[in-house]
């Protein structure tokens, strides 16, 4: 029984011994190796990853994109320093544009664009991307609920908007503003579709797209304006662009369009300055500030049916009041008005006088300073309207007035001194 034991036991100590040796075998093995991967240098990745794309080639030609998909993955996981990964990726997008997995290829794509700048399909990938994007805002590539199809144009946007971020030199970047401009025109989203446009304009000003832009900015701008009864911010801006179109590019194609807009926008303006001049001139009967709108309007399109109109107007309207006799009046008023301050500044003098005499102790005659002090308050002003005094007389008798009440004042000062009282 205990030799049994003995043998159960010593068995038992050997298979533990094994297995430690073993697993200790295992654990050096795979250290080894990922030293070995670690220690690789770049010609070797390029070998081996040159290996991987020979393969994923050879699946995809023979039609087996899962396969291939899964060796290019592979390659670019384990040897995404090399030479051969943008391909790799380049390759993999390509395979999910055919399959129509537009998010995942333009993803792909943009790797390249990110990680790989340098890659000599660069201008390509650029293509790539505009396409999708333009694909996702043209087509209705993209299905609600996996049944009714619609156009995707949030992903659009995005992705136009991603390539202008990533290549703002290229000839893509104002091709890709002015589809934003146009898609976010044609969801009604008018801010957004100016400040594309506005951006192609500043931005790529020597872009072939700029006369278009200007263009597009101006019916923008014209399907703001809701009339001549209204704000005409709109109305203003929309002229604006259409004047910059036929300065700026004389030559253009479609040149009579933008002159038929400029000139819709004239009369409408026109009209606006027309009705503020009929408001003041038949509601307020101020004919100064109607005679301003109807020139204005006159200004703005001299050969509109508004112009027209105003210039009746201004030919049935009164003459103004001439100016200087206005300008007389107030100079005389202001006269008056300085006078009078003069006057109440005096009387409040002697007022205060009074309470200083009344409160001292060494006055005996209050009585007489007060009936002073009322007769230096009589206003010298002489009876009759003001308006029928010339302008130096009432200021000569002004004068007189204050060097009067001026002596009164001396002169009561002496009553109440000590020295008068002796």
């Amino acid at each position: 029984m205990a030799l049994k034991m003995h043998g159960l036991i010593h068995r038992t100590t050997l298979g533990l011994i094994l297995i430690l040796f073993a697993s200790a075998s295992i654990s050096e093995g795979a250290f080894l190796r990922k030293k070995k991967k670690e220690h690789l240098d770049i010609i070797q990745q390029d070998a081996l990853a040159l290996e991987f794309l020979e393969k994923g080639k050879a699946a995809e030609e023979a039609g087996k994109y899962k396969l291939a998909l899964k060796t290019y993955q592979t390659l670019f996981k384990k040897y995404a320093n090399s030479y051969f990964s943008p391909e790799a990726l380049y390759r993999t997008a390509k395979i999910r544009t055919e399959q129509k997995k537009w998010k995942k290829a333009y993803e792909t794509f943009n790797t390249i664009v990110v990680y790989y700048p340098k890659y000599e399909k660069f201008n390509d990938i650029l293509q790539e991307q505009f396409d999708i994007a333009t694909t996702l805002a043209t087509k209705k590539t993209t299905r609600f609920l996996g049944i009714i199809p619609f156009y995707n144009y949030d992903s659009a946007i995005k992705y136009f908007e991603v390539l202008v971020a990533n290549a703002p030199y290229s000839d893509y970047a104002p091709l890709s503003l002015f589809q934003v401009g146009l898609i976010h025109k044609k969801r009604g989203f008018e801010i957004q579709a100016i400040d594309a446009f506005d951006r192609l304009v500043n931005n790529y000003p020597t872009s072939m797209l700029a006369p278009d832009a200007y263009r597009e900015l101006a019916e923008t701008f014209t399907g703001l304006v809701d009339g001549p009864k209204y704000d005409q911010g709109a109305t203003r801006l929309a002229i604006s662009n259409y004047e910059d179109v036929l300065v700026l590019f004389p030559d253009d194609i479609q040149v009579e369009k933008a002159e038929a807009g400029l000139q819709e926008m004239e009369d409408i303006y026109a009209r606006s300055k027309l009705e503020m001049g009929e408001f003041y001139y038949k509601k307020r009967k101020n004919y100064l500030a109607a005679r301003v709108f109807f020139n204005e309007s006159i200004t703005v399109a001299p050969n509109s049916v508004s112009a027209g109109k105003a210039r009746d107007y201004l030919a049935a309207m009164p003459e103004p009041e001439p100016l200087p006799e206005d300008g007389q009046k107030t100079v005389v008023a202001q006269a008056g008005n300085n006078e009078t301050e003069k006057i109440g500044l005096i009387r409040r003098m002697q007022f205060w006088r009074k309470n200083q005499s009344s409160a001292d102790p060494a006055s005996e005659e209050p009585e007489e300073t007060s009936e002073t002090i009322e007769v230096a308050a009589v206003d010298p002003a002489p009876e009759g309207d003001p308006d029928d005094i010339d302008a130096e007389e009432e200021e000569e008798s002004g004068g007189r007035g204050i060097v009067n009440r001026i002596t009164f004042w001396k002169k009561d000062r002496k009553k109440e001194s000590p020295v008068s009282k002796e």
